[in-house]
């Protein structure tokens, strides 16, 4: 197959020329489109490489192609500079006038979120307080453990309430627990008083009156235990939603060595480093030559 001379024309000054089309800005790519369309017809019309003519030809047109693409993209960098320029000037005065006022805001918004968190601390403290109260009325008794950093709640040997759950639980989980509560706290007053009726039984026969005396100020002292709670009205001492705030959850890294690999990302840039610096075998990663052609 004979080679085929491609002839690559200049269309610098086409680019240049000013038709009476379309708007000021782009008429000046008028000619520049007759170009576009010439040598993408062009490259439209190779439809296969299988010689050093073909391969030639391929490459002739191809880099016809990116020259018109160089003279349009200067053009356009020409024509859009200036209008840039000022774009960035008034890009970075403004930004220097209203760069003043992020730190100003943020100053006072430390303190309306820090009045916002103590009323926060006051209601939960006052609702903490009422709970507490609930719990006592059907029959709880407060116990602190410092060594662990741990207040609980118990009504006799069984039943028990952490003051986390008293603290963070929202109405609605608190006011089932506390109804949940007083049903298991009134099964188990049955079952004590039961096995006090029984014990007294066995006393009458073999007991002093000194014991069953003992046996029934306990029941007298089960019967008046109370096993209905105090009533909190839902939202009592919820603080009203302030106007503004927004609550979202958050989180920090405490150890990422614990962290599940599905949260981890590859440090991609990291690898392309290494991989330029001639390192060659990644662990868990194929490092390969990837092939394309370049036009000069």
């Amino acid at each position: 197959m004979a080679k085929t001379k491609l002839k690559i024309e200049s269309v610098t000054a086409e680019v240049n020329e000013h038709p009476t089309q379309q708007t000021a800005g782009l008429r000046k790519f008028n000619k520049a489109e007759e170009q576009v369309g010439k040598a993408v017809k062009a490259l439209q019309e190779i439809t296969s490489v299988s010689c050093q003519d073909q391969l030639e030809i391929a490459m002739a047109q191809m880099k016809a192609a990116k020259a018109v693409e160089k003279v349009i993209e200067e053009k356009r960098t020409e024509l859009v500079k200036p209008h840039n320029d000022e774009v960035k000037r008034i890009n970075a005065y403004a930004k220097e006038l209203t760069g003043k006022i992020p730190p100003a805001v943020e100053a006072v918004k430390k303190l309306v979120l820090t009045f916002h968190q103590e009323e926060e601390r006051k209601q939960k403290l006052l609702r903490t307080e009422a709970r507490v109260a609930q719990l006592v009325a059907i029959g709880f008794v407060a116990v602190c453990d410092t060594s662990k950093q741990v207040d609980s709640f118990v009504y006799g040997t069984s039943v028990t309430i952490q003051m986390f759950s008293i603290e963070n639980e929202d109405d609605a989980l608190w006011n089932l627990r506390i109804t949940r509560t007083e049903a298991d706290i009134h099964r188990l007053k049955e079952v004590l008083l039961k096995a006090k009726e029984t014990e007294l039984e066995e006393i009458d026969f073999f007991g002093s009156e000194q014991d069953k005396t003992a046996v029934r100020e306990q029941i007298n002292k089960l019967q008046s235990a109370p096993v209905q709670g105090v009533d909190i009205p839902t939202g009592q001492y919820s603080p009203a939603k302030p106007k503004g705030l927004t609550k979202r959850w958050a989180y920090e890294v405490t150890d990422l060595a614990q962290v599940p690999r599905g949260f981890l990302q590859l440090d991609e840039k990291a690898v392309k480093e290494a991989i330029a610096s001639g390192v060659r075998q990644i662990a868990g990663i194929r490092i390969f030559q990837d092939e394309s052609i370049t036009i000069r």
